[in-house]
């Protein structure tokens, strides 16, 4: 008996070179579930870097509006609006306490300067993005008493 070109010479069987199905399914199966656990990775991270990104525009925008209210004498305006390009600011100030007045330095005790603490609500939003928040600051309020007469002094 002749020996056929490819196959093996004692006659058995020879196993065919390179995957089974069920290897390949197991292989898949390995593959997907690494994918899977990958991309849920992935989402959590995207997730915290858009909870990040939402806490750094409100802290942005808590400064910017923190900065503006600075420049309000809440004793000549206790409420008001500031435009300043996209941030809107708006205030409303209540007073805590009663005023003081400098110490004079005139015959008549009286000083230069009225000033008073206010409890001021706070409501800020950026038109650009439409971020909105509200905080209470405490300022200090002040007047001007007006020019002691020089000829006095």
């Amino acid at each position: 008996m002749r020996a056929i070109a490819g196959a093996p010479a004692g006659g058995g069987r020879r196993r065919a070179a390179g995957f089974t199905l069920l290897e390949a399914i197991v292989a898949l199966a390995l593959i997907a579930s690494i994918g899977l656990a990958l991309m849920a990775w992935i989402n959590t991270s995207l997730a915290a870097v858009s909870r990040l990104q939402e806490r750094d525009a409100q802290a942005q925008l808590k400064l910017a509006a923190a900065q503006a209210i600075q420049t309000v004498n809440p004793m000549a305006r206790p409420e008001g609006e500031l435009e300043l390009g996209a941030l809107v600011v708006r205030w409303q100030a209540q007073p805590e306490g009663s005023p003081a007045t400098s110490a004079g330095y005139l015959e008549a005790g009286v000083g230069r300067f009225s000033v008073q603490l206010f409890d001021v609500q706070v409501q800020a939003r950026d038109a650009a993005s439409g971020a909105e928040l509200a905080f209470n600051a405490t300022l200090l309020g002040y007047r001007f008493n007006g020019v002691p007469d020089i000829d006095r002094l």
